[in-house]
């Protein structure tokens, strides 16, 4: 388990827009990160399902135990999480990790509770222990799953919330209703969905269709559309077509954005030195 909660990339980039720096440039770089995003955001709720045996009823316990003991992978140093469960019960410990590029820095804890819904369906529900900061502010954090095995597939219901405040001062909400299918044999995932929410005074949402990723890969497909109040209504709109390239188009005007890509690790490729 490791990411778990939000990419303070993307919104710190729409933070910066907010400051008055803003241009069409800026805020194509902010969308890709946000499209980037939602993958990201529901590691730790899928990370419940990656060891589901298939044709056998979930165990709440076994599938605890065996998260706790897998590796942690997106955050830095590898042993800055400390994972530990208890029956169905999971506890993860962040002790100042960082992400990619050192933009993410992550400490306190979050606990997880894993239910049998069904033989089938294995529900999750996620909080932050009360302790959990990004970046040096406080992070409130909320999310459940139903996860279904099919197979080597893996189908998650995910909704999630979380709020906190930008480096910029800005405050923060954001709320996530995923599907989300995960291929446990190519470890490839694919993203739909909506997410909305706010920063400062301004609205924004973001409607994500076919995002598809695999390790070690560029964004192999999908859309997200961007709607944001920045002083009057912006349409923004990311396709990933397995190239570095995130074609963007800002209230029409089209703009292309480089990315590292590192599957689910991807970033757009930083331009002004930190945010």
């Amino acid at each position: 388990m490791t990411r778990p909660i939000l990419n303070l990339l993307a919104i710190g980039c729409f933070a910066f827009a907010l400051e008055g720096c803003i241009s069409n440039e800026d805020l194509a770089a902010a969308s890709v990160s946000t499209a980037l995003s939602g993958a990201k955001n529901t590691r730790m709720t899928r990370a419940a399902s990656d060891h589901l045996k298939k044709d056998t009823c979930l165990d709440a316990s076994e599938a605890a135990a065996e998260a706790a003991a897998a590796p942690s992978a997106g955050l830095y140093p590898s042993d800055c999480v400390v994972k530990t469960a208890e029956g169905p019960s999971l506890h993860v410990e962040y002790d100042s990790c960082t992400g990619p590029f050192g933009y993410l820095h992550l400490e306190g804890g979050l606990d997880a509770e894993l239910t049998e819904k069904s033989c089938g369906v294995l529900q999750a529900a996620l909080e932050d222990s009360g302790d959990l900061r990004a970046n040096g502010e406080a992070v409130e954090y909320t999310a459940s799953a139903d996860i279904t095995a099919d197979g080597d597939l893996r189908m998650l219901d995910y909704r999630g919330d979380w709020t906190s405040r930008t480096r910029q001062g800005q405050d923060v909400f954001v709320t996530a209703d995923l599907d989300i299918v995960v291929d446990r044999i190519t470890a490839c995932i694919e993203v739909t969905g909506v997410s909305s929410g706010y920063l400062g005074e301004h609205d924004f949402s973001a409607d994500t269709r076919g995002y598809t990723v695999c390790p070690d890969a560029c964004p192999s497909a999908g859309r997200t559309e961007v709607e944001i109040d920045l002083y009057r209504e912006r349409n923004i709109v990311v396709e990933f077509d397995g190239s570095e390239i995130a074609k963007v188009t800002v209230d029409g005007e089209a703009h292309q954005v480089t990315m590292i890509c590192a599957g689910e690790d991807t970033e757009v490729e930083p331009t002004r030195g930190g945010i």
